[in-house]
């Protein structure tokens, strides 16, 4: 089994901003949370940015949804299309979400 190499994970220029040409990350994608509800993240790899109830989440091989990280902290994951999400912890507000893709 071959190893990655880190041209193979980094590409792009380096401070170039989110959607340029030569950018490391793609345009962001934003979208609303609905009060107490979540949004599932497409596959891929993103940076991704929440706003105070805001709750990334991962699904376990039981079915159960666990925290990746506390509220309102974004991350950086690796989505599958199935099993990453995030959770609007609030039963008042919506919630912003704002993903931006590997370009």
């Amino acid at each position: 089994m071959g190893s990655l190499q880190t041209s193979q994970i980094i590409s792009g220029s380096v401070g170039a901003l989110p959607g340029a040409t030569d950018g490391y990350f793609g345009a962001a994608i934003a979208s609303v949370i609905a009060i107490s509800g979540n949004s599932v993240i497409p596959i891929g790899m993103y940076a991704v940015v929440v706003d105070v109830s805001g709750q990334i989440e991962v699904q376990t091989a039981a079915g159960t949804w666990v925290a990746l990280a506390p509220i309102a902290s974004g991350g950086f994951v690796f989505s599958d299309g199935a099993n990453v999400r995030v959770l609007n912890t609030s039963a008042t507000l919506t919630s912003a979400l704002t993903l931006l893709p590997k370009a």
